[in-house]
């Protein structure tokens, strides 16, 4: 009996070669919003009056305080009527936009490049 060296199947060495192509990738995805995510939680969670002084530690006192605030439903409010009105806005002028272009009209072809 000889001892033969396992061979990977074609598939599955495709598979590894992909996996090492976009690890690099992710990884830096990961470091660039995990790490500012974790700082973000970090100083949000500390009683910091000056920036770049060290504040002492508030725990969930920052939530609320802010969630307590008038201000912030107000806000809050004001926001969603802003989101809403602008997603049904948009959506009404892409559905106009493609039903224009869907039509036969001299330069059809310039104008749907140029969208």
């Amino acid at each position: 009996m000889s001892a033969e060296p396992r061979r990977l199947s074609r598939a599955r060495s495709e598979a590894i070669a992909g996996m090492l192509m976009v690890a690099p990738v992710l990884a830096w995805l990961t470091a660039t919003i995990l790490y500012p995510l974790g700082a973000a939680v970090a100083i949000s969670l500390r009683d910091i009056r000056v920036i770049g002084s060290d504040g002492g530690f508030v725990g969930l006192g920052n939530y609320i305080d802010v969630l307590e605030m008038a201000r912030l439903w107000a806000a809050l409010g004001r926001s969603l009527v802003w989101v809403a009105g602008n997603a049904v806005l948009q959506t009404l002028l892409a559905l106009g936009t493609a039903l224009l272009l869907n039509q036969r009209f001299r330069g059809v072809r310039l104008v749907r490049v140029w969208v």
